[in-house]
């Protein structure tokens, strides 16, 4: 069986074994049929909310984008942008409920909610300075890229940019829409397994090392158990003087293998800790940025 198909396979089962298949529950009898924590931020959106994302100018026609790459109706697209019952992320977690690490990670590799989740967010207000910070033109590194709105952002603006992430779909999505753009001269995709993680699923060693003027990890790591193990590949793939820049809204307590929530603990390390002595903090309006030193 293809890959391909057997994401679809998955989604067809999840969407068998819940109930009222043709009509979506409401989205809190839904989440709470499944004990949901209530982690995953906004909850079901409104009919106004997702029509104004057509218009939204640092999305990059994603909704017509999701129409192309779908194939869904209007209803059926704009439920599942609204977050109506089942389509709600954190319901399809607690739906699975991983109980392991490797268990959350393979969640995040075949989710389906969370390409029309991530759909939402435009790209980061402050790519405009990116130069300014990394004081080169790339290569930048967007890690867990979710639908790729810092990526177009980037190439858009004549940026080498290289896009990773373990999510099947939402991968397959970004590099729809670059090829859709004609931005392929800019954008390169990682895949996380490789001939450095031996082809094995790796989403630390499947980078290159010392290869990064700027790295992005927005809204990722704390969906990573042991978080720090991660941050500190990341601080191989980036060149002395290079920047991290990261947002990370940790959950209360928890870390380790065995706390698979939506967002997961530091586990008592914190980010200073995980960045390691080479890299230094810097203050700026653009986020939570991390230098490398140029010396040790």
């Amino acid at each position: 069986m293809s890959r391909t198909y057997a994401v679809v396979a998955v989604v067809v089962t999840v969407v068998a074994m819940l109930p009222h298949r043709g009509t979506a529950k409401p989205t809190e009898e839904c989440l709470a049929s499944f004990g949901s924590q209530g982690q995953g931020g906004l909850r079901e959106l409104s009919t106004e909310y997702v029509a104004r994302l057509e218009g939204k100018k640092n999305l990059f026609n994603v909704v017509e984008h999701l129409r192309g790459f779908t194939g869904l109706g209007e209803s059926e697209l704009r439920e599942r942008l609204m977050r109506v019952g089942r389509f709600h992320f954190e319901g399809e977690h607690n739906f699975w409920a991983p109980k392991s690490s490797t268990e959350l990670r393979w969640f995040y590799s075949c989710s389906v909610d969370y390409l029309f989740a991530n759909a939402i967010h435009p790209a980061h207000r402050g790519l405009a300075r990116l130069r300014e910070l990394a004081g080169t033109d790339g290569p930048v590194l967007d890690y867990s890229g979710g639908v790729g709105n810092n990526v177009l952002y980037l190439a858009l603006q004549g940026v080498d940019v290289e896009y990773f992430g373990i999510g099947l779909i939402e991968a397959a999505f970004a590099e729809y829409r670059v090829r859709r753009m004609g931005l392929e001269n800019k954008v390169t995709f990682i895949k996380p397994w490789n001939a450095r993680t031996n082809w094995t699923l790796d989403a630390v060693n499947a980078l290159p090392s010392t290869r990064y003027s700027a790295i992005l990890a927005m809204d990722v790591l704390e969906h990573i158990p042991h978080y720090e193990r991660t941050v500190k590949g990341l601080v191989a793939s980036l060149k002395p003087g290079g920047v991290i820049v990261e947002n990370t809204p940790f959950g209360a307590g928890g870390g380790g293998d065995r706390d698979t929530r939506v967002h997961v603990g530091n586990g008592g390390i914190s980010m200073q800790q995980a960045m390691g002595p080479d890299m230094v903090s810097e203050k700026t309006d653009f986020g939570n940025v991390w230098r490398k030193k140029t010396s040790a």
